[in-house]
């Protein structure tokens, strides 16, 4: 009974272990302790495959990892980003006036 409860506790501390440390958006989609946010890119017009793009939050900080996600207008420049870490939940095209001015300057 020792055992079953030594293996129970381990895997529960790996777990949350590999939660905290690693990013990949399949673990970010499950990842209770990661919140929903807004982070905004600049995107390579002529295509709707997105591959490691740097995005900003809303208060103009790079982030540490970087998203890749598909789209669906390859004339438009600039995207809203709704993502759970690396998970991207949805993408909103906006104009650059809309973007936050701390993530224009970048």
């Amino acid at each position: 009974m020792k055992f079953i409860i030594a293996i129970l506790l381990g895997l529960i501390v790996s777990i949350t272990i590999a939660f905290t440390i690693i990013h990949h958006p399949i673990l970010d989609r499950f990842n209770p302790f990661l919140k929903t946010e807004y982070s905004y890119a600049k995107v390579p017009k002529g295509t709707q495959q997105y591959v490691n793009i740097t995005a900003y939050s809303e208060r103009g900080e790079k982030l540490d990892y970087k998203l890749t996600f598909n789209g669906f207008s390859p004339s438009r420049t600039y995207v809203e980003i709704k993502h759970k870490g690396q998970y991207v939940i949805s993408i909103t095209y906006v104009e650059k006036e809309d973007i936050p001015k701390e993530v224009r300057q970048e």
